[in-house]
């Protein structure tokens, strides 16, 4: 079961994100960027090779907690878009 929680907001999207631990919280902070990105019946078609997990060192700075958590989210969305090869161009 998710530890975040969808929510209406007249941004692009709320979403309620809870965790024991900072690792933690960081953690299914992520899970609920990648459900957004990624239809969860996607992963179904794909070969086995595609859907491995796979682990990666990230390191970023920031000014206090919530700082930090956003320029983690931006670096692993650029990593994910760099892998994927998806572009900014049409």
């Amino acid at each position: 079961m998710p530890n975040y929680k969808f929510f209406d907001h007249t941004a692009d999207i709320g979403v309620e994100i809870s965790g024991r631990t900072k690792k933690e919280l960081f953690a299914n902070a992520a899970g609920a960027m990648f459900d957004v990105l990624i239809e969860k019946n996607e992963s179904k078609s794909k070969s086995d090779e595609d859907t491995k997990r796979q682990q990666k060192k990230v390191s970023v700075d920031g000014a206090d907690v919530e700082d930090l958590l956003i320029n983690f989210l931006r670096e692993i969305l650029y990593l994910f878009t760099a892998r994927a090869g998806w572009s900014n161009t049409a």
